[in-house]
């Protein structure tokens, strides 16, 4: 299994890219959450529309040619030293291409030239039809940050895709850079196993996610001068064995781990490849599936940890985040349990995910995202909102609609002007 760019963690990775992972879903009284084969299609009362999230800025195109299904996202304005915007939350219905067995990512301008991919802060592609392994949660697919690499498995290996499927897409862009990108484009391109080729077919293979901040609320927090460490604890659903892990991290992080904390073994921990400013580079990746993968039991609860060490005299721009993704086969026998949509924490994550774009991020958003915060959860399906992220001719900011940038004295000059990663 190799391991390519990105920098949520495709999911970190394949690690992540076999995560993915970022709304109230309310079902009519007549709906029903059985659990349905894996790779066959939801009955249509299971799926539900997602309101309040956009198809303006985002396709899919199948190549059958070089099986790649690619996912596009953009156009979107990133004017000069914007921190952060989020991309209106995208849903796009792809084809049941088989199982996904790879993915890599890259930014473009509209004729196709590359662009820096400091660009991209992440990116999560969620299945909200099926849900996750440790929480109630809609699927991550996969995620991805500026430090994730592309990453592959072995043609036997892969992610089922089923029919009529959608994807949620979540974005974030930064241009922390002296140039203007007036149109940008982030290109998601997923490799996959025909389905029709193959007399034996592929190992059916799930992502799996877990946060240090849990399933819920905010992902990033404050990184003060100092060390600072978070860590949440679940049980997966099912018994399985993990074939691939990885983790997305921000900068001055130096480690994550993920510990059995039934036997109070680790399992697995890593640290990040960063610079002597502590910019995180990449993440290296933990491979299981030559040794027949790393055991997990429902009757067990794990802990995953980040730890991050600030040598600043004040506290890191852009926080910190944390997390574990990856991919896992169930034991024998065993299946994921069907996603609830009555399940209230399943319908506040795809409310957060839905309308982050809406709330202010990091304290720096665009005025139109501010001028509103959204549905609440229990209000989310009623019709009276409107589809705030179809206006516009293009995503992204104005440069004069940004907010003012941190207060002079407030020095970020070791986290800014850096440069770009090695290729």
């Amino acid at each position: 299994m190799s391991f390519g760019r990105a920098r949520f963690s495709a999911l970190v990775g394949m690690g992540a890219l076999f995560l993915a992972g970022p709304a109230t879903l309310a079902v009519g009284p007549g709906a029903t959450t059985a659990a349905a084969p894996p790779g066959s299609s939801p009955a249509a009362a299971d799926r539900p529309p997602i309101p309040h999230v956009g198809h303006r800025y985002i396709h899919a195109e199948d190549h059958p040619d070089t099986r790649v299904l690619e996912v596009i996202v953009g156009p979107v304005h990133l004017p000069v030293h914007m921190h952060h915007y989020r991309v209106p939350t995208q849903i796009v219905d792809v084809p049941d291409v088989g199982w996904i067995r790879g993915f890599s990512w890259e930014i473009t301008d509209e004729a196709g030239n590359h662009l820096p991919d400091d660009l991209l802060h992440h990116v999560n592609l969620i299945d909200p039809d099926r849900r996750q392994l440790f929480t109630p949660i809609s699927r991550r697919i996969m995620a991805a940050g500026r430090e994730t690499r592309a990453a592959s498995l072995p043609p036997v290996i892969g992610i089922p895709t089923h029919a009529d499927m959608r994807i949620v897409v979540a974005s974030m862009f930064a241009n922390s850079t002296d140039a203007s990108y007036a149109r940008a484009y982030l290109h998601i391109r997923l490799a996959y196993v025909p389905r029709s080729e193959h007399l034996v077919r592929p190992q059916d293979a799930y992502p799996l996610y877990m946060d240090v901040m849990g399933p819920l609320g905010v992902k990033d927090f404050a990184v003060p001068p100092g060390r600072t460490e978070h860590s949440w604890e679940g049980s997966p659903a099912i018994d399985g064995r993990i074939l691939g892990l990885g983790s997305h991290m921000h900068d001055f992080a130096t480690e994550v781990r993920l510990t059995d904390v039934t036997t109070g073994e680790r399992l697995w921990s890593t640290r990040p490849y960063a610079g002597p400013d502590g910019r995180v580079y990449s993440v290296p990746m933990g491979r299981f599936y030559l040794e027949g993968g790393l055991p997990i039991y429902h009757d067990h609860t794990y802990r995953v940890t980040v730890v991050y060490r600030n040598p600043l005299d004040h506290p890191t721009m852009l926080g910190g985040m944390g997390l574990v993704a990856g991919l896992f086969v169930p034991a024998r026998g065993a299946d994921v349990p069907a996603v609830d949509r009555e399940d209230t924490t399943y319908r506040q994550d795809l409310w957060n995910t839905v309308t982050a774009p809406m709330r202010t991020i990091h304290g720096m958003m665009s005025s139109h995202e501010t001028q509103q915060a959204g549905p609440a959860p229990e209000d989310m399906f009623s019709g009276a909102y409107a589809d705030a992220g179809e206006t516009g001719p293009v995503a992204g900011p104005e440069a004069g609609e940004m907010k003012e940038m941190p207060p002079a004295g407030h020095d970020h000059s070791s986290e800014a002007a850096r440069p770009e990663k090695p290729r």
